[in-house]
């Protein structure tokens, strides 16, 4: 967590040039304290909050995974649960 906040930090500043990415980082950060607890108290990791606030972002609860930590994480968007794709079909 230190090395993503002094990331999207740098990026905030405009010292590190990664364009539109501090806004997702920040997303998923919170995604990541939000489930530090899950999955027997290893969290989720980056890849997975990730996804969550890119979802989110892009205003969408489906995600083509077949990963089962979307099954206990809601999404950002407000809707009751992921979609889960292509088991959900």
């Amino acid at each position: 967590m230190n090395a993503l906040d002094f990331i999207t930090g740098q990026a905030e500043l405009r010292r590190f040039e990664i364009p539109d990415t501090a806004p997702h980082l920040r997303s998923a950060m919170a995604v990541m304290r939000g489930y530090v607890d899950a999955d027997g108290g290893t969290g989720v990791g980056l890849v997975d909050a990730m996804t969550v606030a890119l979802a989110a972002a892009f205003q969408t609860a489906d995600v083509f995974t077949t990963d089962g930590h979307f099954r206990m994480m809601r999404p950002l968007t407000g809707r009751p649960a992921f979609r889960l794709l292509p088991g959900d079909l």
